[in-house]
């Protein structure tokens, strides 16, 4: 609910008008929003703030995002979905930014097994990640598997295959460091968000 910053539910739009999807969160207009059209449709649109302005993602594929208008409009309380959507049944996500619960931001890597360090203010039970602009998997890590540094156990989620074996990834007390030379450290820019494991000022180190 509105006190974690999250919000879900389904709504009826119609091809041609504009639909505003009020949930009422009003805690910030940073936030992340997954769009799903229940009537067959094999995509999930993903709204992060740190996309370009105009763009957005498909969460079962690898492309890079791309000029969308299905989700507009954001703001602390609502969106829209766009005039040209089809018609249908839409499920919607909504996770708002929310210091030391949830984080939304971006980093460039660097190309080096010494990765770049981000700092997403919480011990991280959950992340994240796609590359901005390029053809590239939508990662996600979480603590338990393996459950120790370096992370590998990576769900690739525009896949059903199992999860992948590769180490890339230091799941910290205040973020994340990339250990791998490719991606998500190749040198290009990649959009993430994390729920915290415990809020960052009770955390242990790791």
């Amino acid at each position: 609910g509105a006190t974690y910053g999250t919000a879900a539910g389904s709504v009826s739009h119609t091809n041609g008008v504009a639909t505003t999807v009020t949930h009422n969160i009003g805690v910030s207009s940073s936030q992340l929003i997954l769009l799903f059209n229940r009537a067959g449709e094999t995509s999930i649109t993903v709204y992060h703030p740190d996309l370009t302005s105009g763009e957005l993602l498909d969460l079962c594929t690898t492309a890079a995002d791309a000029a969308s208008t299905s989700i507009t409009s954001v703001t602390s309380n609502s969106f829209q979905i766009g005039s040209g959507v089809a018609t249908g049944t839409y499920d919607y996500l909504v996770c708002s930014e929310l210091s030391g619960f949830f984080d939304l931001g971006k980093w460039t890597g660097n190309a080096s097994a010494d990765g770049v360090y981000y700092d997403a203010g919480h011990k991280q039970a959950a992340m994240y990640v796609k590359a901005l602009s390029t053809t590239d998997d939508h990662r996600f890590y979480d603590k338990k598997r393996p459950g120790y540094n370096v992370q590998g156990g990576t769900l690739l989620m525009n896949t059903n295959g199992a999860e992948t074996t590769a180490s890339e990834m230091d799941l910290l007390s205040t973020g994340n460091k990339a250990r791998i030379t490719t991606t998500p450290n190749a040198a290009q820019t990649y959009v993430t968000a994390s729920w915290a494991d415990v809020p960052g000022k009770y955390s242990l180190g790791r």
